[in-house]
């Protein structure tokens, strides 16, 4: 067997194998090249960072984010803490859920066409043994000052998506009851 022929059926049956040995001959190439990762990085331009705490320290894994275009604001859902916002790129957390009778959160959609509207959908759809149940989506006409139960089912919701020009119009991916199958689902 020629070369050739040897290196497509080394690609077909162990394709990554053949991804791993392609990374390490382009890192041996930049290495000998002296191109560095970090070469644009002053130690100036480090020099104001500090370590800090970012999000809720009791809210747990940080389940989705969502952010509006052009503008400073971000949204971050958890697994157990409810729905945090910074108006400042991510400098400060606030909680905009306090208040709302359940805190694990799926998803989080902020509408492309009115940046007030946001809808949330609760029970944290990162399948593990210890995940709560949400109880539907709620949604958000003034950024998260107050919140309306808009739509009731136990569950999980993963992801959700906002019309680009109708805010009116939600799309979620429902998981339904995480363990066994469910009418609930889809």
């Amino acid at each position: 067997m020629n070369l050739k022929k040897c290196l497509v059926k080394l690609r077909q049956s162990h394709p990554v194998l053949i991804l791993m040995i392609g990374i390490i001959i382009i890192g041996a190439w930049l290495s000998r090249t002296g191109v560095t990762a970090q070469e644009s990085v002053a130690a100036e331009d480090l020099k104001g960072l500090q370590y800090r705490l970012v999000g809720p320290a009791w809210g747990g894994r940080i389940t989705r984010v969502s952010g509006v275009a052009g503008k400073p604001i971000f949204y971050a859902t958890t697994a157990g803490g409810g729905v945090w916002k910074s108006s400042d790129h991510g400098v400060t957390w606030q909680s905009i859920w306090d208040g709302q009778e359940i805190s694990s959160i799926g998803s989080i959609a902020v509408a492309p066409s009115d940046p007030n509207v946001v809808y949330v959908g609760s029970g944290e759809a990162n399948i593990r043994g210890n995940v709560a149940a949400g109880n539907g989506i709620y949604k958000s006409v003034d950024a998260g000052k107050t919140w309306q139960h808009v739509w009731k089912q136990e569950g999980q919701i993963g992801t959700m998506v906002v019309h680009p020009s109708n805010p009116e119009i939600a799309f979620a991916a429902v998981l339904g009851h995480a363990f066994g199958p469910n009418a609930e689902r889809g």
